[in-house]
């Protein structure tokens, strides 16, 4: 028995019939007859060569595979979180930071340094899981450059242990520590990928993210480290996450037009980061967050300054994040253990010490990695934007789940008037209509 595909969406605007398919990214235009068979679920009245070219197209399915997609995505999730052969290491030298921005937890930390008893047990870590054949690192902070010496160490132990391959490496920083010996050391040990933030424009940057003893703003310092990291290390792709929301949005257009111009690297990649400021109960978010609405109006005005970032929906990765992977840590400077980087420096949140080889907080660990999951969430799997978001964060679950949290993890696209209208805004970015790919009936 045929049936719709639960990743299909079809839609009329201004006399037309629109067909889209999450699974395949499919969007095309269709006659108003297919519409109406669809729209109907009448499918004996589709001639041969088109029913079988929708199923090719997983437009629609036998009722028995109606689940076949999310199902495989389970068993691929599954795969990966109990994965034994891959390790991905998310190591903390240090808490301090040597900026002092209003809204990071660093600033009610003590900015504790890794000593080298928590460094030979992050080595025995490795060492004594024999099934290990990769491990994926990535440096986060506080700001890790600030503990480079601890990096330039640890990174070397790992790189001489026998039969563990160095995969991912990458940094996350505030791109204001850039010297000769680390840009040595990213190309030396092959870093992959750098994250670096902006809180918008030089003004609005400079009054946020400034130097935590002198005061000093630290926005051209960071630029002129960009422009470095692009022109001296060729192998790194490099993340510009510029913080937005209603107090800087328009930042992020101008800076993107100011990176963009006269650059021809493929390796820099400007996004906005909307920013998730929480009210005072920590249940929701203030109202300064922008809001769904307010996040498309953002994408629409970009397309009418002659910015084309893409808004329509991309198809994701289902492996899920590390909070979900078994052998995926986060190490803080005293050894403790973390399910995700939202938690770093929150004591209530270790689940465990590095070498202890034991669980201390089982009833974290186990709902982090269980309860939290994608897919212990009904509502995914009947969801249009599942392959999109394949789940949404796991993080903001786990809290509406044990803190009382009232947040939403799903996509901006699961209102379905957005995600028309992000359809049909693509259209006009190549200035034409999509080709035709659903045969006339």
């Amino acid at each position: 028995m045929l049936t719709q595909s639960i990743y299909t969406h079809i839609f009329q605007r201004n006399g037309k019939s629109f067909l889209y398919n999450s699974m395949t990214t499919l969007f095309a235009e269709i006659t108003e007859e297919l519409y109406e068979v669809l729209f109907n679920r009448d499918y004996a009245k589709l001639p041969d060569s088109v029913c079988k070219d929708l199923l090719n197209k997983g437009i629609i399915c036998e009722k028995s595979d109606l689940y076949t997609y999310y199902n495989t995505c389970l068993v691929k999730f599954n795969g990966t979180s109990f994965n034994p052969h891959v390790c991905n290491l998310v190591i903390v030298p240090t808490l301090g930071c040597n900026f002092n921005c209003p809204y990071c937890f660093e600033s009610n930390k003590v900015p504790k340094r890794m000593d080298k008893i928590i460094q030979d047990k992050i080595i025995s870590h490795l060492e004594n899981s024999k099934d290990f054949k990769k491990v994926n690192i990535t440096w986060y902070g506080g700001e890790p450059l600030m503990a480079f010496d601890i990096i330039e160490t640890l990174y070397a132990r790992i790189e001489a242990l026998p039969g563990i391959e160095i995969g991912e490496h990458s940094i996350i920083t505030n791109g204001f520590l850039i010297t000769d010996r680390i840009i040595e050391f990213i190309n030396t040990c092959k870093v992959n990928s750098i994250q670096i933030t902006l809180d918008g424009v030089k003004d609005h940057h400079d009054k946020t993210r400034f130097l935590k003893e002198s005061g000093k703003p630290t926005f051209e310092t960071i630029k002129k480290n960009i422009n470095r990291i692009l022109n001296e290390c060729h192998d790194t792709t490099l993340n510009i996450r510029i913080n937005t929301n209603k107090d800087n949005i328009d930042d992020f257009g101008i800076l993107f037009k100011q990176m963009s111009e006269g650059c021809i690297s493929d390796r820099l990649y400007v996004y906005p980061g909307f920013i998730r400021t929480e009210t005072a109960d920590k249940c929701s978010l203030c109202y300064n967050t922008l809001s769904r609405d307010s996040a498309f109006g953002f994408y629409k005005d970009l397309r009418n300054k002659g910015i084309n970032i893409d808004f329509i929906p991309r198809k994701v990765n289902s492996k899920g994040c590390m909070m979900h992977q078994i052998n995926s840590i986060i190490v803080g400077p005293d050894g403790e253990i973390y399910k995700c980087w939202n938690d770093v420096g929150n004591i209530d949140k270790v689940t465990s010490h590095i070498g202890e080889n034991k669980i201390e907080n089982a009833s974290l660990f186990f709902h982090m990695m269980a309860e939290a999951s994608p897919f212990s969430d009904y509502r995914c799997k009947d969801c249009l934007q599942f392959p999109t978001c394949s789940g949404g964060c796991g993080w903001y679950r786990s809290r509406n789940i044990r803190e009382n949290g009232r947040f939403d993890v799903c996509p901006i696209h699961k209102d379905t008037r957005i995600l028309e209208d992000a359809l049909l805004l693509s259209l006009r970015k190549e200035g034409k209509l999509s080709k035709q790919i659903i045969p006339m009936i």
